[in-house]
């Protein structure tokens, strides 16, 4: 089919069972070995179709694969002779749906004051993708929809995308469940959603919860800050008293003191 992008193959003395993708334009020619008067090709369906002549022993047929089954010839020559009946199979290749997922942060999340969601997004697909879209819903409400990507060039995608929540207008307690969905290039359009994930805007207690622990971590840090300080100045009190005791200041000393600077 015209969408895979594929090249047209050619196959002699083929078998004549035929397998490829759905949609796939397949041209027959034939040669017998006596001189043919009709031709038909005839379908498991019980369709049938009259050849086209190319020669008094050649014909040439054309169809599309839609479906599982099989075909004979039916020939017969200037002497009344019929063909035996020869199946030969057909077998639809069906176009692998695509697959998409959410690689990061790939986990339900704490939403931040600034309201963004930064996303890392794969998508693959056998011959092509189109239509990158992510949903959305606040808490039980109607589901949302936003186009990211229309056209998609290549059967792979690695995409940075921001999500930006401003514009829901968020509580403290809401949660947001998300998701990406693609297409792929196929007649059949085929859809792919990425896993479910869930962000949370953090209640006005927990929001209090890690301002306490912010300012907690802040004191720690000065404590120690403190306790270090006064560390360093016993350190430096005890060299300067050595150095008194010194005549002469040695590369040893000079190390020291450049440690406790």
């Amino acid at each position: 089919p015209v969408y895979t992008k594929l090249k047209p193959e050619f196959e002699q003395n083929a078998s004549g069972n035929i397998r490829a993708l759905q949609g796939t334009k397949i041209t027959l020619n034939i040669a017998a070995n006596n001189p043919i008067e009709t031709g038909r090709i005839i379908f498991s369906s019980g369709d049938l179709k009259d050849l086209e002549r190319t020669g008094k022993r050649s014909f040439k047929t054309e169809f599309n694969v839609e479906k599982n089954g099989s075909y004979h010839f039916n020939l017969e020559d200037i002497l009344g002779n019929v063909s035996r009946k020869l199946s030969k199979s057909i077998t639809v290749i069906q176009d692998q749906f695509p697959e998409i997922k959410i690689t990061s942060p790939g986990r339900d999340t704490l939403i931040t004051q600034n309201m963004l969601l930064p996303l890392q997004i794969s998508a693959f697909d056998d011959f092509g993708l189109q239509d990158l879209k992510i949903f959305s819903v606040v808490n039980r409400g109607a589901i949302d929809s936003l186009q990211i990507r229309s056209n998609i060039s290549g059967t792979t995608l690695n995409l940075d995308y921001v999500f930006d929540l401003a514009e829901m207008s968020l509580l403290p307690g809401d949660k947001v469940t998300y998701w990406v969905q693609i297409t792929d290039n196929s007649p059949q359009k085929q859809k792919a959603s990425s896993r479910r994930y869930v962000a949370r805007f953090p209640s006005i207690e927990e929001i209090y919860r890690e301002i306490e622990e912010q300012e907690q971590q802040k004191r720690d840090i000065m404590e120690s800050t403190l306790q270090k300080s006064d560390e360093l100045q016993k350190d430096f009190e005890a060299k300067r008293r050595e150095l008194l005791k010194k005549e002469e200041v040695d590369w040893q000393d000079k190390k020291d003191l450049e440690n406790i600077l």
